[in-house]
């Protein structure tokens, strides 16, 4: 509802400052006599209405990143029921901690992608065979001496997708295969998870082979001979080597010093952190607060003093001499 509203103000502010825009352009000398003035008008007017648009949002998003920063300290007493928050602290886990497909690393949220060069088509969408799945196990994070609940499945763009590669891979990778059930992938033309929303609305934790999703394309299917080699762990391993496979994860690990952006909610307690179309601004970010804060506060920074730069600029050419520069 937030998110729905927020562009709902920005589109009425950008319908407001084109009306002024094209109002005073035709009120321009210079650009009487001009052909196709309407539609001449309307363009120049839209184009820079967008560039204010643009600089009052990212002024806006400046002013909110500071403003998070500055809250960056408060504790759960201090937040409402509703409230988009960050906080540092310890990545722990609740329960069994989970062991990572490919690496074995330890971890309490994870994503996984495999894929290998074999074009093929899955309908109309070219792929290559590929396996690709999200797990977790409840967690908390630790901030001082307090405990904090977090739920919902991160975003993974936070973090770098490592590739991981050694003796032990392929034998890990197909005692993962053998013993996890298998989703049918959708005709998406990439293995990456981030392309893809579905998987991220609340697959269910758990360290055991149900728990999490896991998605594998018809491609793959047929280059690991599944579902007759289904368990086989030794057989699986023999087809994995039968062709060159890439495999990939994101980890998030115990003991890990994050910072977590979420809903928070009162009843029951707990920091909503789970990605969605709605929710794109949550997840778990690697490091502390202060660190996440300082990077956001420059981004925002760069974002507008380069829109504003060029939005002066575009004012200037346009208003120089009367819109002389213009009609030339």
């Amino acid at each position: 509802m937030r998110t729905a509203f927020g562009c709902f103000v920005w589109i009425v502010v950008f319908v407001l400052v084109l009306l002024h825009e094209r109002d005073a352009l035709q009120r321009l000398p210079a650009l009487d006599a001009m052909a196709h003035r309407q539609f001449f008008d309307v363009s120049l007017a839209a184009l820079l209405a967008l560039g204010v648009t643009l600089t009052a949002g990212s002024l806006h998003g400046l002013y909110a990143a500071v403003r998070q920063r500055s809250r960056a300290g408060a504790s759960p007493g201090d937040w409402r029921d509703g409230d988009v928050v960050r906080a540092g602290g310890v990545l722990e886990a609740e329960a069994t901690v989970l062991n990572a497909p490919f690496s074995g690393q330890p971890a309490v949220c994870l994503t996984y992608s495999a894929h290998t060069w074999q074009r093929g088509f899955e309908g109309r969408v070219p792929q290559d065979p590929h396996f690709r799945g999200l797990q977790n196990v409840p967690c908390r994070l630790r901030v001082g001496d307090a405990r904090i609940e977090l739920r919902g499945f991160p975003s993974p763009r936070h973090l770098v997708e490592r590739v991981v590669d050694g003796p032990q891979t392929e034998a890990s990778a197909a005692r993962h295969i053998a013993r996890t059930l298998w989703q049918a992938s959708p005709d998406v033309a990439s293995a990456d998870l981030a392309a893809f929303g579905e998987p991220f609305r609340d697959p269910r934790p758990g360290a055991g082979p149900d728990a999490g999703v896991h998605l594998m394309n018809r491609l793959a299917g047929e280059a690991l001979d599944l579902p007759r080699l289904t368990g086989q762990e030794d057989a699986l391993l023999q087809r994995l080597r039968e062709r060159p496979w890439r495999f990939k994860e994101r980890v998030w690990a115990p003991g890990e010093t994050v910072t977590a952006v979420g809903t928070w909610h009162a009843q029951p307690p707990h920091l909503d952190v789970g990605y969605g179309v709605t929710s794109a601004d949550h997840g778990l970010h690697p490091g502390g607060s202060e660190r996440l804060g300082r990077r956001d506060i420059g981004t925002a920074l760069g974002f507008a003093l380069v829109i504003g730069v060029l939005t002066a600029a575009a004012h200037a050419v346009v208003w120089h001499r009367d819109g002389a520069l213009l009609r030339a």
